[in-house]
């Protein structure tokens, strides 16, 4: 694909760069701290799923055959609308190259690896960080209703698809945990193999009568985003004490949208025919993601179910 360079000083002003092709980009001079930064080409809003950028920076000179390079470390930018690749600034002798991507994508199923490129489209960025992110929690209601959720695959596959998001909300790992009368994690495992780790307890698990959705309702010491998986409104929807660092998003797996939608609560309906389909449906992919961001997008902390 054709990819777009980009250089822009931190005064504001021009970095004069050349352009004498697609995917290189010639700097005659730096004189300000300059961000180098890619975008797709060829009319493209955002990087296409598994774009990886092999970045390689030179200085050019006719007197020396050998010149400097820095190969940066390869870059996933699946979703991204721009990727910031490098600083570059002029030293007491040299000049000092600082890469703006030093962390490597965790990895990631199918389902997962789409997710996280379409949350990094939503939210334009690779991740949030400092105070703007977000540490994530799954739960998934084990009454027996959901055994068709279970059976199907859909409860584990949106688990795993909140795993991709979650690495965009903060750079932590989420936790996940089976509710009925009381709370069972599921034990921690690479992102990867989240997806069958949480099959294999759903298989086992005691089903129940009804489950409690504020089992995990402990007082948060950062902010940290709560999905609960469901194929209903929790009966007890509303009695768990508000906490302005949680938010909490009701994920329902049914065919029926509620006829009653509970003032503040955030709410997403996935039909579970549709689950198998959202690795290769890039926008029914988009349109759950973005609902599953919305409080994120709004600002919005309902801090718990009312």
């Amino acid at each position: 694909m054709s990819i777009e360079l980009s250089a822009t000083a931190q005064s504001g002003g021009s970095a004069g760069a050349v352009h004498p092709r697609a995917g290189l980009m010639i700097l005659p001079r730096i004189a300000d701290v300059t961000t180098v930064s890619a975008r797709p080409g060829n009319g493209l809003i955002a990087f296409p799923q598994g774009t990886i950028l092999r970045v390689t920076i030179s200085v050019d000179s006719q007197n020396d055959p050998d010149p400097d390079r820095a190969e940066l470390r390869p870059m996933d930018v699946s979703g991204l609308h721009r990727a910031d690749l490098a600083t570059v600034s002029v030293g007491v002798s040299s000049l000092e190259i600082v890469s703006r991507r030093t962390e490597i994508d965790v990895a990631l199923g199918e389902l997962a690896a789409v997710a996280r490129s379409s949350a990094r489209g939503v939210l334009r960025t690779d991740r949030l960080r400092d105070g703007d992110g977000y540490s994530v929690s799954i739960d998934i209601d084990s009454s027996m209703s959901m055994l068709p959720r279970f059976d199907d695959f859909s409860a584990a596959a949106i688990v795993d698809l909140l795993a991709g998001v979650s690495t965009v909300l903060g750079d932590t790992t989420p936790i996940v945990s089976i509710l009925g009368v009381r709370l069972n994690t599921v034990p921690e495992c690479d992102l990867r193999e989240l997806r069958s780790v949480v099959q294999e307890v759903l298989d086992s698990v005691p089903l129940g009568v009804g489950f409690r959705s504020a089992l995990s309702a402990q007082a948060a010491t950062a902010r940290r985003m709560v999905y609960t998986i469901t194929d209903g409104v929790p009966a007890d929807l509303g009695i768990a004490e508000a906490d302005p660092l949680i938010t909490r998003v009701l994920v329902l797996l049914t065919e029926a949208v509620p006829e009653v939608v509970p003032s503040g609560a955030s709410m997403v309906v996935i039909s579970p025919r549709v689950v198998s389909t959202l690795a290769s449906d890039p926008s029914g992919l988009s349109r759950v993601v973005t609902q599953l961001l919305s409080p994120v997008m709004t600002d919005s902390n309902p801090g718990g179910f009312s």
